[in-house]
């Protein structure tokens, strides 16, 4: 920026705080003595808002130094709501706050006040999936966006920045399990007057409608009470018996780059209306399973969600579409459309309620092992992951649990049911959850249909009583022939078959 003085600017501000977290927020930093606050929100509450008008008033009210704030988000597509939210509140009633935007380094510079003529106050737009980017730097201001989908390392290396300046950090958030936003800042909060936690409900914005506030809880509603209490109370839940243990979106979700034009794309769909229909996009890149992006649709019409796939960009490269087997008219109606589907396949002798969780198996398996991630051989990654443009799919894999789960006590093995509850008297199994988890099922039927193995399972059905392994005494020759037996189909299974050929797997043949 030129360093000769510009013409300030009186401010001008059209944010009122109306909601009792937004009052609480502004009460808070005129008081100036928590360096960490909690927004702890339900979705749609108000929080990045209010966090942003805040970040305005640390110029124009508190005259913050040094003259720098950053938005930190979690991926470069979240971004983009806090920066549009910005970018409108600094429209004033005595004109715009914005002196001039720096593209390359999504910089916004706000026009300087009477006591510093010569200053602009910098706003920088960051993310945080590569965190060691965030290093070096000092900071006044800092907005953790969504901060509870960011890795603890972010939020260490982010209090690095504004230790030298006395600065604050605001994390504007809905709660994601008990994670480090629980532990380092909501339970630190309990006895350190530096730390605030600011609790707000979906239904405490006013500026929401109340029909958008009954359609949003009778939604979650069909998701699950503990995911609804998290979502829209803003509860820290504690997701017990989690399926994909491995997952976590701060190493499994990465930044959407381009893949190469010659591999082939594979698809996932899940029928549904008032439950979702689910397409997933996943591409195998040099070993590593990638979804690359997902359509995620309810109430809507088949020919719709018909028009959504074959107009998406990756249409042309998609060799295979596998759908939910269960689907038969859904699938004669689609290939009507233009799209033929093939039925996923299930594995031997594993049909009925076992089968989501042999495919449950095979995604912790590719979530659990390394491979050198293709865009960069010195990098390793894991062997399924996302592009942060399946962010439905995201929450799913972090909130899915088993119905019931097994504690090993010194009374023995005790059952739990999805609540925490203790259950007599009852089986542990593998069963899962069955609801807020269409991505999942489209994707693993797009996976277990393409890999054709299914997983060892960790107890032998009808030989281990609750909690107790059965002990495994077959040979390594022995686990490579059970293993080959898993084979659902021969690799030439998509070699051109005679005119006549009849697919015994799928169930459209001989339909007219």
């Amino acid at each position: 920026m030129p360093s000769k003085p510009v013409k300030t600017q009186k401010f001008g501000f059209s944010y009122l705080p109306n909601s009792p977290m937004q009052k609480r927020l502004s009460e808070v930093l005129a008081a100036g003595k928590a360096k960490v606050i909690l927004l702890n929100c339900g979705i749609r509450g108000g929080k990045t808002t209010s966090a942003i008008a805040e970040l305005i008033k640390q110029h124009y009210v508190y005259h913050k130094k040094p003259k720098l704030a950053w938005v930190v988000s979690p991926t470069f597509p979240m971004s983009t709501a806090p920066e549009n939210k910005f970018v409108e509140l600094c429209q004033s009633k005595e004109g715009s706050l914005i002196l001039a935007k720096r593209a390359s380094e999504r910089a916004y510079y706000l026009r300087p006040t009477k006591d510093a003529p010569n200053q602009p106050f910098k706003v920088e737009f960051k993310t945080a999936t590569e965190p060691d980017r965030l290093r070096g730097f000092s900071v006044g201001f800092v907005i953790m966006d969504e901060g509870a989908q960011m890795s603890q390392e972010v939020f260490q290396i982010l209090q690095g920045r504004v230790m030298d300046n006395d600065g604050t950090i605001i994390i504007p958030t809905t709660p994601n399990g008990k994670n480090w936003v629980y532990h380092d800042v909501y339970l630190r909060s309990l006895d350190d007057d530096r730390y605030v936690v600011i609790n707000g409900r979906t239904d405490d914005n006013t500026s929401l409608p109340p029909d958008v506030v009954k359609t949003l809880r009778e939604d979650w509603a069909r998701k699950g009470e503990r995911l609804a209490a998290q979502e829209l109370d803003a509860q820290f839940v504690d997701f017990k018996g989690r399926v994909f243990d491995h997952f976590t979106a701060a190493s499994h979700v990465f930044d959407e780059r381009d893949i190469p034009a010659d591999l082939p794309v594979y698809c996932g769909i899940d029928w549904g209306y008032n439950d979702p229909f689910v397409c997933v996009w996943c591409v195998k890149w040099d070993g590593v399973w990638i979804v690359v992006d997902e359509y995620y649709k309810t109430r809507g019409l088949l020919k719709e969600h018909a028009n959504r796939i074959l107009q998406h960009p990756l249409h042309s490269r998609v060799k295979r579409y596998w759908a939910d087997p269960s689907g038969l008219q859904n699938r004669r109606e689609f290939r009507e459309m233009g799209i033929t589907t093939l039925p996923a396949r299930r594995p031997d002798k594993e049909t009925g309620p076992r089968w989501p969780a042999v495919r449950a198996r095979l995604m912790n398996k590719l979530f659990a092992i390394r491979k050198a991630a293709p865009w960069d051989q010195q990098r390793s990654v894991p062997g399924l992951l996302f592009f942060d443009t399946v962010q439905n799919g995201k929450k799913e894999f972090e909130t899915l649990c088993y119905d019931r789960t097994v504690e090993i006590t010194d009374q023995g093995p005790k059952v739990f049911d999805r609540d925490g509850q203790a259950v007599d008297n009852k089986n542990a199994t593998e069963r899962l959850e069955d609801r807020n988890n269409h991505v999942i099922d489209s994707l693993g039927y797009c996976l277990f249909s393409e890999e054709r193995v299914a997983m060892p399972a960790p107890f032998v059905s009808g030989e281990a009583k609750l909690g107790k392994e059965v002990k495994d005494t077959r040979t390594k020759e022995e686990l490579h022939k059970e293993e080959m037996a898993h084979l659902l189909r021969p690799k030439d299974i998509f070699k051109k078959k005679p005119r006549n050929y009849v697919d015994p797997f799928d169930t459209l043949s001989g339909l007219t």
